[in-house]
């Protein structure tokens, strides 16, 4: 190390021996109770986070209070928190705050140090989103090495080494000394105030700390020698997969499961760790997760509050029937917070209502880009087209609404209604059944004049105002017109035939 780079550290050790003196007691009427903290923005990490948080709830059944620190709406979107609301999980910002912080902190490992001090908790068992807990670790709170000291830390596999600068600016002796792995700690703020905020310095000023140490877990082990703090470490060594380190309780049990090397991805297979427990419980929250989020941070633009109240109609209508000519029916599921459910795919993504005017307008996103556009029609259903497809014309269908229509398959006793069924058996209504329907109808009635009238009838059972009612109706015209050639056949109706953008469509 340089002069230069001594004489920084002596810089820093009087500042932050200085913020120290101002400091005073803890606070105490701040902070109530016991919780556990975890740091954790972003896709990658909020999928870790969820399943941590998954496991403590529904599988270990914790009733700890769970606070979630991230750094700002590119880290947690509103469907993100909405998910751990749904498991009684708090989220916090923490950007707006340290902008007035003298050091920087820009990442989760500095982050962790910042929420330590600044949680509502008194007592914290701060736990890195990688984690898995094998029982509820709210017993961690009533060990009596916790009791006696106030700090319970857990030794990495590593040690730091005697000529480490870090022991000159925390004026202890050079020695090798255990390194802390801070994948979990549980501290009492009243006991160890002014060791956190120690620890918040030297995070602050990370680019120089860390150069000493490997990231902020040092830092605790850096601040707790600089107060003279006491504390406890477990005696016991990490068991260690290459993928996992399972540290363990004071007797030697394993009590949480720290998958540094292995962490949960959103898709593609997951790493099943030999001897790692809860592993089919965090499958299945993966799976409960996928079903809800998209896996992006997503924010919607700015929206009106009228678009933004038709979202929730929207969302509390349930399922929806997309409608794409010549495709089959899909279902669509627009959840809360714009998330797609079931039917989400590369195109569907996302959604949200935007208003234009007085009207209203749903838009599908593929998280990058628009890719459908609907407006309002009539009964809840909605008209409009694909962006970026040719012939993309598309509908928007209540499901309650195509399920009625799909059940009333009751379209009468007659030879059109069973020409129906029998087509509608093998696809959906769209331009080609439209054009074998033309055809088919046409070399019937010429022999059989009464199918006209069972065509007609047929349109108003089924509803005039449907896409399948309001081409039988022109076809009966049609029909019409072509056994008596002598009626000349109205444009409006050959139209209609011919060109699907006519076809009254919901």
């Amino acid at each position: 190390m340089s002069e230069l780079d001594r004489s920084d550290l002596r810089t820093h050790r009087e500042a932050l021996a200085a913020r120290l003196r101002r400091l005073g007691a803890c606070p105490t009427e701040r902070f109530r109770g016991r919780g556990i903290v975890i740091c954790a923005g972003g896709s990658r990490m909020f999928t870790n986070a969820y399943v941590l948080a998954w496991v403590l709830r529904r599988q270990l059944r914790t009733t700890l209070p769970l606070e979630i620190w991230h750094l700002g709406p590119t880290e947690l979107s509103p469907s993100m928190a909405a998910l751990l609301k749904q498991l009684d999980v708090d989220t916090i910002d923490a950007s707006a705050r340290i902008k007035h912080q003298r050091g920087s902190i820009r990442d989760g490992w500095q982050l962790k140090a910042y929420a330590l001090v600044e949680s509502r908790f008194q007592e914290i068992l701060l736990l890195d989103a990688d984690q898995v807990p094998t029982r509820d670790p709210k017993t961690a709170f009533e060990w009596a090495e916790y009791a006696e000291s106030g700090a319970v830390f857990w030794p990495d596999i590593v040690d730091l080494s005697c000529d480490n600068p870090i022991w000159a600016f925390c004026d202890v002796c050079a020695d090798q000394r255990v390194s802390f792995e801070t994948g979990q700690l549980l501290v009492d703020k009243a006991q160890h105030w002014q060791a956190l905020h120690a620890a918040l310095y030297l995070n602050e000023h990370a680019d120089v700390f860390y150069r000493l140490v490997y990231g902020d877990k040092d830092t605790f082990l850096a601040a707790w020698l600089f107060t003279h703090a006491g504390h406890v470490v477990v005696p016991h060594r990490p068991l260690i997969d290459e993928r996992c380190l399972f540290q363990r309780d004071f007797s030697g049990e394993v009590i949480f499961q720290h998958r540094v090397g292995a962490k949960w991805t959103y898709s593609g297979q997951q790493q099943d760790v030999p001897g790692f427990v809860h592993f089919d419980a965090c499958l299945e929250a993966l799976g409960e997760l996928r079903s809800k989020w998209s896996g992006r941070v997503f924010h919607p633009p700015a929206r009106s509050l009228r678009a933004r109240q038709t979202e929730v109609t929207l969302a509390q209508q349930g399922a929806f029937i997309m409608r794409l000519p010549g495709e089959s029916d899909k279902s669509i599921r627009l959840l809360p917070h714009g998330e797609v459910g079931e039917g989400r795919s590369l195109d569907i993504q996302h959604w949200f209502v935007r208003q234009t005017g007085r009207a209203m307008e749903i838009v599908l996103h593929d998280g990058f880009r628009e890719t459908h556009h609907f407006q309002p029609t009539d009964r809840g259903r909605w008209s409009g087209s694909a962006a970026f497809m040719p012939c993309g014309e598309a509908h928007l269908l209540p499901r309650e609404a195509c399920s009625e229509t799909a059940e009333r398959s009751d379209f009468g006793m007659s030879l059109a209604a069973d020409i129906v069924r029998a087509e509608l058996s093998v696809s959906p209504f769209d331009g080609k059944m439209a054009q074998r329907l033309e055809t088919i109808f046409t070399v019937i009635a010429r022999a059989e004049p009464q199918l006209i009238a069972d065509v007609r009838n047929l349109s108003r059972r089924i509803g005039e105002n449907t896409p399948m009612g309001s081409y039988l109706r022109a076809l009966a015209a049609r029909l019409v017109a072509t056994n008596e050639e002598a009626k000349p056949f109205q444009r409006s109706e050959s139209s209609m035939l011919h060109d699907p953008s006519h076809y009254v469509w919901p």
